[in-house]
């Protein structure tokens, strides 16, 4: 499952939004559509973690990107 995760310059997780579970075989890619809900996230500077996560426990599996700096 496709995790969006975004966090303050302190690393508080603000929200995560993720994506119906896919399965890729090798060398296979995909492009998903993460549409986090931001109505409770003020304006400003934060950062988000893109990651595959296993969808019966949530928890992070393989790479993703980290940390990428981004202004809502």
């Amino acid at each position: 499952m496709p995790l969006l995760v975004i966090t303050n310059e302190h690393g508080l997780e603000l929200n995560e939004t993720v994506a119906p579970a896919l399965t890729l075989g090798p060398g296979e890619s995909s492009t998903v559509r993460l549409r986090p809900r931001l109505d409770k996230v003020a304006p400003g500077s934060y950062f988000v973690s893109v990651l595959p996560s296993h969808p019966a426990t949530g928890r992070p599996v393989g790479l993703g990107q980290y940390h990428v700096e981004t202004r809502l």
